[in-house]
């Protein structure tokens, strides 16, 4: 993993702490036929405007996605005089709409996860909300001190389930009144 090229994305302090606690460490490495690969091909550039490095204090809101090497480009150092054919249209740099696109599928998918884990905790009349959510904190090594509190968790979960129940069962409209001519 060392010489794989990296892009950096900005997602927050809490999908990196949920990045760390999942894969190990903060760089992520999709597979070819993943939706994140797909996402991220569509928004690479060949060069950023204004690209400047992570800057030391916001480093703890940063995460890597490792660039797979699709069309095999390699670099290699050959003597004067020869010619070296290089693909200069190696796309290396993350624009900022894609920085939103990736945040935005990070964020559903630690979502879906955590959503998907307390539905079926709630088929477990013995478990007690806060009891599924620091379970779910220790299945997925989350410690529930950083940014990632299980009082956040607590409100995704009532807003999740009030926005789920009004799904299901809606509210009555009454029919509008229409006014004879």
């Amino acid at each position: 993993m060392e010489e794989m090229m990296t892009v950096d994305v900005r997602v927050g302090a809490c999908l990196r702490e949920y990045v760390i606690c999942t894969r190990g460490c903060d760089v992520i490495v999709p597979a070819k036929d993943s939706v994140l690969w797909c996402l991220l091909k569509q928004h690479l550039v060949t060069s950023a405007d204004g690209y400047v490095p992570v800057h030391p204090d916001l480093a703890g809101e940063y995460i890597r996605i490792a660039l797979r090497n699709a069309h095999s480009a390699k670099t290699y150092s050959v003597p004067s005089g020869r010619v070296v054919q290089l693909n200069t249209l190696f796309r290396c740099f993350l624009d900022p709409t894609g920085e939103r696109v990736i945040r935005r599928h990070l964020d559903h998918e630690f979502k879906k996860t955590f959503h998907d884990y307390m539905m079926g905790c709630s088929n477990n009349t013995d478990l007690k909300i806060t009891e599924a959510i620091e379970e779910f904190c220790n299945d997925h090594r989350i410690d529930g001190t950083n940014s990632i509190t299980i009082e956040m968790l607590r409100k995704d979960w009532y807003r999740f389930r009030l926005r789920e129940a009004g799904r299901i069962f809606p509210t009555k409209v009454s029919p509008v009144g229409v006014p004879n001519f």
